[in-house]
């Protein structure tokens, strides 16, 4: 159809928001060719799935798909805690405040074919049996982690982006523990890529790699930095391979590897800088390896 959906969200999301759902099945499901959905559940509440998804949101290519989620609530299900296939045009905006728990999947699936940027800010735990948030087919990403995150199979967050302009921002305030890698960005385009850890920010890769980004065209950038942070990795510390982007890697406490490197840094026609890092080890390899050659 063509109308707006409002889930616990009409005018006032804080006023409205819905309590605690139990069922065996998916607990909360929309769908909208054309209109925007919107989802507010409250804080002290929960969603539960026993089988299925907690809250699953799908468009269907209309021109003014815009999605807003503000779970302040628990979410705790079989599959997926939250899963969004976005293939409209406009954006999307995920905001959760307390634990999204998946016991066999993916905490936060988010598919974002359609045309639109994805803001995220997670508060509360993502705990994921799998990965704790996957992001795929992204425009523009600016995803903020205030609240742990932790899987028991893959990345602890993972974004994977269409050939675009559009940057992807990821700031981290807690920590972010993947069991296989840390935080896993696959960058396409001219667009810039930049993790900032917070004061309290940590990433670590406990069976590959702490920080690993691909992609960004010529006349782009990544960019990995903190206030302080950490950042370790079984493999390595910090991967970064990239066609003609500049790389600079700076105002880090920590960064360590284990049977790679360090810090590794590839561009073939970028510029790379690694500056005010207070500590790069690696248990088995070198602490620095940067190559800018064809």
């Amino acid at each position: 159809g063509t109308g707006d959906i409002n889930i616990g969200a009409y005018k006032d999301l804080a006023a409205n928001a819905i309590g605690d759902i139990y069922y065996t099945g998916t607990a909360i499901f929309a769908e909208s060719d054309t209109g925007s959905i919107s989802v507010s559940t409250k804080a002290g509440t929960t969603i539960s799935s026993e089988n299925e998804q907690g809250i699953e949101l799908v468009t269907k290519g209309g021109t003014d798909n815009t999605i807003t989620v503000k779970a302040l609530g628990d979410i705790t299900t079989a599959r997926y805690a939250l899963d969004i296939e976005h293939t409209g045009t406009g954006d999307v905006s995920v905001t959760t405040g307390g634990t999204i728990a998946s016991a066999g999947s993916t905490a936060l699936d988010l598919d974002m074919r359609g045309a639109g940027n994805l803001t995220l800010v997670t508060n509360g735990a993502i705990n994921g049996a799998i990965r704790g948030i996957f992001i795929d087919y992204a425009v523009g990403v600016t995803a903020t982690s205030n609240g742990n995150i932790s899987t028991g199979d893959s990345d602890g967050l993972e974004i994977d982006t269409v050939d675009s302009s559009e940057n992807v921002i990821v700031n981290v305030n807690a920590v972010i523990a993947g069991d296989y890698d840390g935080l896993d960005v696959s960058k396409f385009g001219t667009g810039n890529t930049v993790v900032t850890l917070g004061s309290n920010g940590e990433i670590h890769g406990q069976r590959n790699t702490g920080v690993l980004i691909r992609g960004n065209a010529a006349g782009s950038a990544i960019t990995v930095q903190g206030s302080s942070g950490t950042i370790t990795g079984e493999r390595a510390g910090i991967d970064l391979i990239t066609e003609n982007a500049d790389i600079l890697v700076q105002n880090l406490e920590l960064v360590s590897g284990g049977t790679y490197v360090g810090v590794f840094a590839r561009s073939k026609g970028g510029k790379i800088t690694i500056q005010n890092v207070d500590e790069i080890t690696s248990r088995d390899s070198t602490a620095v390896d940067v190559d800018t050659r064809d």
